[in-house]
């Protein structure tokens, strides 16, 4: 494996790097950013084909690998880093593929209606894989799932379930939605979850969209004795998920 050692911010691969903070640049190339020990490793131990790795000297003493290695220090991760402080390794994916049609339908799914918040989504995600879902769908205008902040929020789940777009709520004509309303909903501990199901999850400030409240065939409700009149959208899943996983298993 060749190492190559950049010093400028001004390489051209720096340059490229950088660029995939934005969107509009990881959907033109397919590309994406993880960023972090953990992250990167987990990637490779799941099979991720990396493009290309930036790294201080001691991880390629590690074993990493990528299609090309490029030893550089903290001042130029910095540069092509979203967080504040380096984590000393970024690297760059291919973005996963995969289609509604290829989803697991015997398996529960999320669908993410609208959701805007890199952190609530990225949980969702981990929540999904870890309570046995078989994947999860966005919905309408969701934050960019390959956005760093997504990304490293889902703690490598990412690689782990197949991960699909839907532009409207006609695609998901094949799924049994299930969606949290307070009006003609059930208690969730009162519902049953036996049967192969899609939950939905809204928009964190306006809830589950019209239409997909119209389109959805069950509405469940989650229990609260406190003054809160809601729970964050990605505790709401996670509530709801679990005892899915608790019917479903026990």
């Amino acid at each position: 494996m060749t190492v190559k050692k950049i010093t400028s911010r001004d390489n051209r691969k720096v340059t490229e790097t950088k660029k995939l903070l934005k969107k509009s640049y990881r959907e033109k190339t397919g590309l994406f950013l993880l960023e972090g020990e953990r992250l990167v490793f987990d990637a490779l131990k799941k099979g991720v084909a990396l493009q290309w790795v930036f790294a201080r000297h001691e991880y390629f003493e590690q074993g990493m690998t990528a299609l090309e290695c490029f030893e550089t220090e903290d001042n130029i991760l910095s540069h092509m880093s979203d967080t504040c402080n380096s984590q000393g390794i970024i690297a760059v994916a291919k973005k996963p593929e995969a289609e509604l049609g290829s989803l697991d339908k015997q398996k529960p799914v999320a669908v993410c209606d609208g959701l805007r918040d890199p952190g609530n989504l990225g949980t969702i995600i981990r929540t999904a894989d870890a309570a046995g879902f078989g994947g999860v769908i966005l919905l309408g205008d969701c934050v960019d799932v390959y956005s760093p902040k997504v990304v490293r929020s889902t703690m490598g789940a990412l690689f782990d379930l197949p991960i699909v777009k839907a532009e409207n709520v006609e695609q998901l004509s094949d799924f049994r939605l299930v969606c949290a309303d307070l009006q003609d909903s059930v208690s969730l501990y009162d519902f049953d979850f036996s049967e192969p199901f899609a939950l939905v999850v809204g928009n964190e400030a306006h809830g589950v969209s019209k239409a997909v409240l119209e389109a959805a065939q069950e509405k469940i409700k989650i229990p609260m004795v406190g003054q809160s009149e809601s729970l964050n959208a990605a505790v709401a899943f996670g509530v709801a998920a679990y005892e899915a996983f608790r019917q479903r298993n026990y």
